[in-house]
């Protein structure tokens, strides 16, 4: 026998749940598009001055941009995009176009994650970044990057890298003032062009392989496990970088170890430039120091 009395589908939906329903829903809603409409609402120009700012007093590089537009939700573009060690100098690096997103989704997790994807004539640059309050975890992929090394600087020239891979993983404590953490890289196929060290044309002009590994602790950042392979030589580097602000201010206190093969070793000039560093027979042991941004080879 039916109860006439049970609740029905309509009672248990009433008009005024629905109401209330809707009610959050669109409270919901509001919620998470105040943000998006913040976003939209401060100029784009302001944007890309924070942006510009933000690096050029946490590395020391300078952006300049030809354009540079939002994107919907919470991403900005920009076109002509170049990178420069100091006002003045030519670029290092050149990104035909440049986009970032910020993931709003993260922030419920209580993550802030960040995507950027850089292209440059037949090269690409995708990079991703995920910041917590205990620290951050950021990955680097890249495949034909071209840089550029200043006049200015001991190294000159254009390489083509046909591969990067890069890890970073930082742990931010509540008292140091510095993280702490590992850095990798991995680059493959490095072609130069126009090369030149200290005025001289180096005597490879492609390297196979470079690798990097490093601790980062106490506001110093311990080279370890850091080799270059070429078919004309090897080199070991080892020691350290003491964390500045900017980052290209961070000093160098390193030894570069050479390892040149028997066609190397018949080149005069390069082996009058090393004579000093020579240790033994096929060992130079080279002192590197001044900063990130200007190495001295002493």
């Amino acid at each position: 026998m039916r109860n006439n009395n049970a609740p029905t589908h309509n009672r248990i939906f009433s008009p005024r749940l629905k109401k209330i329903g809707f009610t959050l829903l669109t409270l919901i809603l509001g919620l998470c598009l105040i943000p998006v409409v913040t976003f939209f609402a401060i100029p784009a120009q302001l944007i890309e001055t924070w942006t510009i700012e933000g690096v050029r007093k946490k590395s020391g590089i300078i952006l300049v941009s030809d354009g540079f537009q939002r994107l919907f939700p919470f991403g900005f573009a920009s076109t002509g995009l170049t990178l420069h060690q100091s006002e003045g100098d030519a670029p290092l690096f050149t990104f035909d176009t440049f986009e970032g997103h910020l993931h709003p989704l993260n922030l419920f997790a209580g993550q802030v994650k960040i995507t950027t994807v850089g292209k440059a004539g037949a090269g690409i640059v995708e990079g991703e970044a995920v910041l917590t309050r205990k620290g951050m975890v950021a990955h680097l992929r890249g495949n034909l990057i071209e840089i550029h090394a200043p006049p200015a600087q001991i190294v000159q020239g254009h390489a083509t890298l046909g591969s990067v891979v890069a890890d970073t993983t930082l742990t931010f404590g509540k008292k140091e003032k510095c993280p702490t953490g590992t850095l990798s890289a991995r680059v493959d196929e490095i072609t130069a062009r126009d090369f030149t060290v200290m005025g001289f044309p180096p005597p490879l002009n492609s390297i196979d392989e470079v690798v990097l590994n490093g601790t980062v602790q106490d506001c110093h950042v311990m080279i370890e496990n850091t080799w270059l392979e070429s078919r004309p030589l090897s080199a070991r580097l080892k020691g350290r970088i003491t964390l500045h602000a900017p980052l290209m201010k961070s000093r160098i206190e390193a030894t570069l170890d050479l390892t040149p093969r028997e066609e190397l070793l018949q080149d005069k000039l390069l082996s009058a430039l090393l004579g000093r560093y020579r240790k033994s027979a096929n060992f130079y042991s080279l002192p590197v120091r001044g900063t990130l941004g200007a190495p001295l080879i002493l």
